[in-house]
């Protein structure tokens, strides 16, 4: 098992826990938790479409979906497909993730910032308020506080972008 099936095996357990639970009591999964949820949409229901996979997260009480590059190589039909049923539902995209290069590597920040330029532009399409960023691998070579201190930049220089 990797790290990929692994999360999606937990995600899938905790949405699949977290909504018995909750249907049990009579609540809304979201009504419980003192801040709002976000299901990882590429963890539940890959065998559907992405407007069901939408419906599906609606069905179980959710809300609001995190995104990792699902919207790569829509055309703008697919665009209009998917707000159109994320409105339909009451979904919110709240986070999208998948950058390739991470702030950690100070030789990759020139590529990061181009890359987050273009992600900027499906996230406005898609009403998205978030990009989660990471650190990326370990830059062997590297010390940890020159990894440290190139995440502080990394982040101030995205900041700016």
């Amino acid at each position: 098992m990797n790290r990929r099936q692994f999360a999606q095996g937990m995600a899938s357990a905790a949405i699949a826990a977290s909504t018995l639970r909750t249907e049990a009591a009579g609540a809304s999964p979201t009504s419980t938790a003192p801040f709002p949820l976000s299901i990882m949409l590429w963890t539940v229901f890959n065998d559907l479409p992405f407007e069901q996979r939408l419906a599906k997260v609606a069905e179980a009480g959710y809300t609001n979906v995190e995104l990792v590059g699902e919207y790569a190589k829509w055309s703008e039909a697919d665009f209009s497909k998917a707000i159109a049923a994320a409105k339909q539902h009451g979904i919110h995209f709240d986070t999208t993730a998948g950058l390739h290069n991470g702030v950690g590597n100070p030789a990759v920040r020139d590529a990061l910032l181009a890359e987050l330029k273009d992600a900027l532009i499906p996230m406005e399409k898609l009403s998205c308020p978030a990009m989660i960023i990471m650190s990326g691998n370990t830059v062997q070579g590297l010390s940890r506080e020159a990894q440290h201190a190139s995440c502080i930049e990394g982040l101030k220089r995205t900041a700016r972008s």
